[in-house]
């Protein structure tokens, strides 16, 4: 029996620790050497190395999302006052999957936290490596600050991958988010 996924989204497992980073205070964020990093079967342009997250399926996860899950990788850093995250989901062969349902699951998990207020949102079709994907960008408030995101969502198969800035409203959260998603390239599948 094939499952419909539509809205699972990679950007959940990570959202609540992006979030929270438009809401805490921290110290500048020293200059890091921007280099090529491959995480989870994508390069991207990063000031530093990606930390790996998590790899488990979390046990507080929706029954008939954990059970079309079959492995779950998720890298991040902080950049001054931005989150950067990379995630990989892959599914069950027998997950049917959508693109744009994955890419509105993670704006649907964002405009759902209690913390975000006057949020707005909007996709774009793009390529990645060839791959059908779609940027989207989002506004909001975290508890009166105003915050932004940009992500990228590509979909190859049964597996996922999105890539997130999230941070502050403003030009330095822009620059990051333009240089890492701008960079992305999806590794070629395994013969």
């Amino acid at each position: 029996m094939t499952r419909s996924i539509p809205r699972i989204s990679a950007a959940l497992l990570a959202l609540a620790c992006t979030l929270a980073a438009c809401d805490r205070s921290r110290p500048p964020g020293t200059i890091n050497q921007w280099a090529p990093t491959t995480v989870g079967g994508i390069t991207l342009d990063a000031p530093g190395r990606l930390l790996q997250i998590t790899t488990e399926v979390p046990a507080a996860m929706d029954p008939a999302v954990r059970e079309a899950v079959q492995r779950i990788d998720s890298y991040g850093r902080t950049q001054g006052e931005a989150e950067i995250r990379v995630s990989r989901v892959i599914y069950q062969p027998t997950a049917a999957l959508s693109l744009q349902g994955s890419a509105q699951g993670a704006v649907d998990a964002v405009r759902g936290n209690p913390a975000v207020t006057r949020f707005s949102h909007a996709h774009a079709g793009v390529q990645t490596s060839g791959l059908p994907s779609i940027r989207t960008s989002m506004h909001f408030y975290v508890r009166d600050a105003a915050a932004q995101g940009e992500m990228l969502t590509v979909l190859r198969g049964q597996t996922l991958w999105q890539v997130q800035v999230l941070g502050p409203a403003g030009p330095q959260t822009d620059s990051l988010a333009t240089r890492v998603l701008d960079s992305v390239q999806v590794a070629p599948e395994q013969e």
